[in-house]
């Protein structure tokens, strides 16, 4: 059976994830990932599906760490993958601690296609628009020094909700389309 159908099958099981933690900053409740874990593990490992998330570094973007999400069928080794860029507050440990949990929460969550409010991003999204503008700006004009157009495309493709408020995609494109000369 390839993963999608194991992956029907697990959505087939009806997951509830129960909100079981307290935000006080934002009055809100949220499911760990503990929480999280719990819930969706125990299915999936029965219809033979693996998950794997660890933290890696993509040479071909900008040595930034992102979140990669698998789901593996040990039948057939086929996999299902999720890559989400850590975006950190500060550069500590504890911005990155935070950043990984929430990613990892809400990457399952997504990849599973479970309902889940997001109530706890606080810790990883503290971000004022011009910080937005200046990281996206930022990582635009290193992708552009290395002249590979598919590299912005995949930068572009990538944007935030907040990101995709600062720039077109379009405008972007034609914009680096003209400086490299790209037809």
């Amino acid at each position: 059976m390839p993963i999608t159908k194991r992956l029907l099958e697990f959505q087939k099981a009806h997951i509830r994830i129960l909100k079981n933690k307290k935000n006080p900053h934002f009055k809100s409740t949220y499911a760990d990932i503990n929480t999280v874990l719990d819930a969706v593990l125990p299915v999936l490992n029965e219809f033979n599906v693996l998950v794997k998330q660890k933290v890696v570094y993509l040479p071909d973007y900008t040595g930034k760490p992102y979140l990669q999400t698998q789901l593996i069928d040990c039948t057939d080794d086929t996999i299902e993958e999720s890559v989400i860029e850590l975006l950190l507050v500060r550069n500590d440990e504890q911005a990155l601690g935070s950043a990984i949990t929430y990613n990892r929460r809400y990457a399952l969550v997504t990849m599973l296609n479970l309902e889940q409010e997001d109530d706890d991003g606080n810790k990883a999204s503290y971000t004022s628009p011009q910080q937005i503008k200046e990281k996206l700006y930022n990582d635009l004009k290193i992708l552009g020094e290395k002249k590979d157009l598919s590299l912005i495309e995949k930068r572009l493709d990538s944007m935030t909700e907040p990101e995709r408020k600062i720039v077109s995609k379009e405008k972007a494109l034609e914009y680096y389309r003209k400086k490299l000369e790209v037809k």
